[in-house]
């Protein structure tokens, strides 16, 4: 049996950008979004008889990333890239923020660039960052094109740098763009659409974004940030702004989570999501949410993203992955395999 096949779209730039350190409460420690994490995916998804890989060797348009950024955020990656190449330094840390202080008349964004647009440390800026960001940033959309063209109804764009913590205004745990955001911009073509989050950590950035836009409801199930990071969002009480109220669904999960806690509550969300009725859905995946995760305190198995994935394509909506966390790089192209085999219903050998 033929069966329709699914994309995947990977940024050829994304090795441009590799920290080897990031800081961590106060300690210097090997920085976790590695460039090894595209390729792992990317080898275990060309063994899938049902997968097409296609390299994305292009950037985006300022034009529709002001769309969905600030202008000056994006000045400050693209100028921050440029300074680091210039003067030979190897990457730019953020690390004066102003805080209270962030309207003080007479203050130099420019020279506080790195505090004025990032909420952390852990989005260091290098000479190539700014080409490995809209890189991912294009996969996203051409993904997203894919659906709006009628040539797939799942698509995969293997974002490296991820995106979801990245918002309108801001940089921060390891996001510069945010690319579910950017392909949920595209997409409402078709009219309103929803934004699942299934990383372990909530989708900060990606809430700045839709926060109070009526045409898209916002659905993330996450680690509880009373414990976790990003700690300040992503709590329940946070449903919208006051010209969407309702279309954010935030689902704090507790530490030791396991599959059927983690996919009751999945239900629960897609239950939400299809009630909005919506026309198309972008899936923010992470899988930083398994066991052998290096970032999770969830006990998550392989047999919970084949069932992920088989519920959310109940939905039965056109579907845009966009690839957020995991670094258990080992165990990525399982993961990914084992998702899709969800997804789609066919087994690695394309057997359904």
């Amino acid at each position: 049996m033929n069966h329709p096949l699914v994309p995947v779209f990977w940024p050829t730039q994304h090795e441009h950008h590799a920290p080897e350190a990031e800081y961590d409460n106060g300690l210097l420690v090997a920085y976790a979004d590695v460039p090894a994490r595209v390729d792992h995916v990317k080898t275990a998804l060309a063994a899938l008889p049902f997968v097409r890989l296609e390299a994305c060797a292009e950037g985006c348009s300022p034009a529709e990333l002001a769309q969905v950024h600030a202008p000056e955020l994006l000045n400050y990656v693209q100028e921050t890239s440029e300074k680091a190449r210039g003067n030979g330094q190897a990457y730019v840390y953020p690390s004066v923020f102003p805080g209270y202080f962030a309207h003080s008349p007479g203050m130099n964004a420019k020279k506080l660039m790195g505090g004025m647009y990032a909420f952390d440390v852990h989005a260091p800026i290098g000479g190539g960052t700014e080409t490995a960001v809209l890189h991912s940033a294009a996969s996203a959309l051409k993904a997203a094109q894919t659906i709006l063209d009628g040539k797939a109804r799942l698509v995969y764009a293997l974002c490296r740098p991820p995106g979801h913590h990245a918002g309108r205004r801001f940089t921060g745990g390891y996001c510069y763009l945010n690319n579910a955001a950017l392909a949920a911009n595209r997409l409402k073509a078709l009219g309103k659409g929803a934004i699942l989050d299934i990383d372990y950590h909530h989708g900060n950035g990606t809430q700045d974004i839709v926060w109070d836009d009526p045409g898209v409801f916002f659905a993330s199930l996450h680690a509880d940030p009373a414990y976790e990071y990003p700690y300040y969002t992503g709590y329940a009480d946070e449903t919208g702004g006051p010209h969407a109220p309702g279309t954010i669904a935030n689902y704090p999960l507790p530490q030791g989570t396991d599959d059927r806690l983690y996919l009751d509550t999945l239900q629960t969300a897609l239950s939400a999501i299809a009630s909005f009725k919506p026309n198309w859905l972008v899936v923010s995946l992470g899988f930083d949410t398994f066991s052998g995760d290096l970032l999770s305190t969830f006990t998550l198995t392989l047999n919970a993203y084949v069932e992920m994935g088989r519920l959310i394509a109940e939905l039965n909506l056109p579907t845009v992955l966009a690839q957020e966390g995991g670094y258990n790089v080992a165990m990525l192209g399982t993961l990914a395999q084992t998702f899709l085999a969800g997804m789609t219903g066919i087994h690695k050998s394309g057997e359904l």
